[in-house]
This record gives structure tokens, C-alpha cells and sequence, in this order.
């Protein structure tokens, strides 16, 4: 054994550890890392376990049934055909028994139990008809697809086409599309036996679309940099164009004439979003942010002018109505800031928020003049790519309901 240092009397050094106890701290620290490895290793295999199990219990092998025209939707079927998939409820709320009925577009009253079948359901009377982007974890995951509300037995159908964003009126569809293998964005314009008729390319990573109710323009926002309206820095670019020409009808909303108070508004940190247009399909409305400001603005697609409302209010959607606005309005949340959905009366300029508490980063839609559409991601799901369509009175009152499981960007097909 090595014999322990010692001072010039020969004695041990004081205060000095000798070399066996070195030696066997070094050794308890070597014993300590690998534990600390080894439970490392357990914990990270855990977690793949539980996490794969948790993926399977979504992820299934199948696709949803095809359809190859709109016109399907009204044509006589002998039976319901192939049931949906199903997915686990989502954890971060549930729909109530029984939805409210709803109104002004031949909307009916819809049960919670069937929402789990992919669509909403309720009697046999035909309701409106919704397309919108399937996000269940299956073969059919981000292809754009079909429901009738209302209608017993018929779940969702999948069209041919793939889109990040898509949205329909009159005779016009448009998708925004994104390549995955090139990293590239485009706008595809689409009638309703969903053949394409033109191809756009896009600057930037799809945001929000949507047409005019003849379908004969589309707005589409996105992002120049930045990939939420969270990040700081973000830039969006937003343009409208002839969905029968396959024409740009305005490049960038930046380059319109803005007025506010009646006097040039003009500033270089301009960004144009979330764009709504009214029944005439050239007056619209849409977001303008600056200097950490957002504003509603008002303009015309044919005298290239805008004029500033009211501040406060992001994306945008006008009621069927003409009367009010449904708006996300970015609050403090208590992990940091998100959005709470208000509608604004724009004669009175009188804001209702809605009974939904939960942060929704969407562009809201009408599904009749009583009822607002969203979507929010599943948080149960393994990936916030999973998003639910859930309904909301628009005055207020109620509570959110489930509408649509795995799904996102609805569209009423009015």
C-alpha cells in the first residue's frame, strides 16, 4: 500500500487527503456517472416507449373514402359508406351532450357522440357542407376534405388535393401547397370537381386564404420570415388575386394607398394579414401591423385604397350578415401571451368577447350568422399538427363545442 505523504517530521500532511482516498472518491464519482448514465438510458427509453404507444393509439393505416366532384355531395348514395377513423378525445376540453342548434344557413343541432366518427352528425336533414384540411394522423393526413353537417352516416371524404391552407366559394377553390421535398410554396387554384386550373408560385410559408363570396378574387398571406405571429421580427406578405385568370390583382397590400383619419399613413414596418372580404367581393377588410401596433383597416380591391378603423384586431373574418367581425386579440395568458376570440359590432364598434378561454391562432370562420368555426391543436395528440374545428356561440353566451376531430381551415360551402 503506498504510504501516505508525510511533512519533514514524518508525519502525515495535515489537511492533505491521502492517495487511497483519492482514489476511492474518484472511484465514487466514476460509480455515480455511470448510474446517472444508466438511468439516463432507462428514462430515455421510457419515454420512446411510451412515446410510440401513445403515437400508435392515433396513427392508423387507412385513408379516408375519395370524392371526386362538390357535386357528390347532393347526389343520391345507397348507404353511408366506409366509417372514418376515429381518434382518442382530446384531453384539453370536451363537447358538451348536445350542441346548440345552428341558424340562418340551415345549420342543425349536433351530437358530441358522433364527432368522434370525423364529423359532426346529427338527424338526416342535409346541413351545410364544410371543407377543410384533415390533420387525423392516417394516409389521408393534410388532404382536403368533405362533410356534411347534419347529415347521419355521412362522415368526411377526401378530395385529391393536398393543402396547408384551403378555402372555397362560388365556383373556385384555392390550396396552398407546400413541396416538401424542393422546400417550396404555391397557390393552386381549383374548380369544384377539384381539377387545377392555375399554378402560382408563393414567396414565403402559407399563412391564411381566403376568396371573395363569388370566388372570383383570393387573398393570400405569408410569411416573408418568421413562421408565427408570436416571433418576433415577423414579416407577411399579403396578395389578391383573379382566381379566373390565374392574374395578380394586387402584388402586396404594402403598395396600396393608406389613409387614416383621412390623412397618408405610410410606415416601413408595414405588415397586411388575415384578409375577409364583404358581399360585393371587392370591399374587405384585414389586419395592418405597426410600430407593435395591429389595426383593422377597411379598403377596396378596385380604387387600391385602404382606411384604418379601429385598433386591436388581428385576422379578420366578416359575418354572413355584413354586420360584425369575429377577431383574435393577443392577451396575457399564464405562460406568456395568446389570443382570445371577441367579435366586433361595426356600426355601434361594440366588442363581445367569446366563451372560448383557450388561445386560438386562427383566421375564424362563420359557420352562419349565431355560430364561429376555429381550430386548436389536440393537445392529447403527439404532434400539435393534430387540430380539432371547434364551434362557439358569436354573442358571447354558451360554451365551445367540438365540431370537427382532426381537422383545421373550415370552409362553409354556402
Amino acid at each position: 500500500m503506498t504510504a501516505p505523504t508525510e511533512d519533514r517530521s514524518g508525519r502525515p500532511a495535515a489537511g492533505r487527503p491521502t492517495r487511497t482516498a483519492r482514489e476511492g472518491s474518484a472511484s465514487s464519482r466514476v460509480i455515480a456517472f455511470v448510474l446517472l448514465c444508466v438511468a439516463s438510458l432507462a428514462l430515455a427509453a421510457g419515454y420512446a416507449w411510451w412515446s410510440t404507444a401513445r403515437r400508435a393509439s392515433f396513427v392508423q393505416d387507412v385513408a379516408l373514402p375519395p370524392i371526386g366532384s362538390l357535386a357528390e355531395l347532393d347526389a343520391p348514395r345507397g348507404g353511408a359508406g366506409p366509417a372514418p377513423p376515429t381518434y382518442p378525445a382530446p384531453e384539453n376540453g370536451r363537447a358538451p351532450a348536445t350542441l346548440p342548434p345552428a341558424s340562418g344557413t340551415g345549420g342543425r343541432a349536433a351530437t358530441a357522440n358522433n364527432a368522434a366518427d370525423g364529423a359532426v352528425t346529427g338527424n338526416s336533414d342535409p346541413g351545410p357542407d364544410i371543407l377543410f384540411r384533415h390533420t387525423g394522423l392516417d394516409e389521408s393526413f393534410g388532404v382536403a376534405s368533405v362533410a356534411r353537417l347534419g347529415a347521419a352516416g355521412e362522415g368526411r371524404r377526401a378530395t385529391p388535393l393536398r393543402c396547408d391552407r384551403v378555402d372555397f366559394a362560388g365556383e373556385r377553390g384555392v390550396c396552398l401547397t407546400t413541396d416538401r421535398f424542393y422546400a417550396t410554396h404555391s397557390i393552386m387554384v381549383f374548380d369544384g370537381a377539384f381539377d387545377p386550373l392555375h399554378r402560382l408560385p408563393l414567396h414565403g410559408v402559407p399563412s391564411r386564404v381566403r376568396l371573395a363570396p363569388d370566388g372570383r378574387l383570393a387573398a393570400v398571406t405569408v410569411f416573408v420570415s418568421g413562421h408565427s405571429y408570436l416571433d418576433e421580427g415577423f414579416s407577411t406578405e399579403t396578395s389578391v388575386i383573379d382566381t379566373y385568370t390565374g392574374e395578380s390583382r394586387i402584388a402586396n397590400l404594402e403598395e396600396l394607398d393608406v389613409r387614416r383619419d383621412g390623412a397618408p399613413f405610410r410606415a416601413v414596418d408595414f405588415n397586411f394579414w388575415g384578409v375577409t372580404f364583404a358581399a360585393d367581393s371587392d370591399r374587405f377588410y384585414a389586419t395592418l401591423a405597426t410600430g407593435g401596433m395591429t389595426h383593422l383597416v377597411e379598403g377596396r380591391v378596385s380604387t387600391r385604397r385602404v382606411d384604418v378603423v379601429v385598433e386591436g384586431v388581428e385576422c379578420p373574418s366578416l359575418s354572413p350578415d355584413q354586420t360584425r367581425i369575429v377577431f383574435k386579440q393577443r392577451v396575457p395568458f399564464a405562460f406568456g401571451f395568446g389570443w382570445r376570440l371577441h367579435v366586433l359590432d361595426l356600426l355601434s364598434q361594440a366588442v363581445t368577447p367569446l366563451a372560448e378561454l383557450r388561445s386560438v391562432d386562427d383566421q375564424a370562420e362563420w359557420l352562419d350568422d349565431a355560430t364561429i368555426l376555429y381550430a386548436i391543436p389536440d393537445r392529447s395528440a403527439p404532434t400539435p399538427m393534430v387540430t380539432d374545428v371547434w364551434q362557439v356561440p358569436a354573442d358571447g353566451s354558451g360554451a365551445p363545442g367540438l365540431l370537427l376531430r382532426g381537422a383545421s381551415s373550415p370552409a362553409v360551402l354556402r
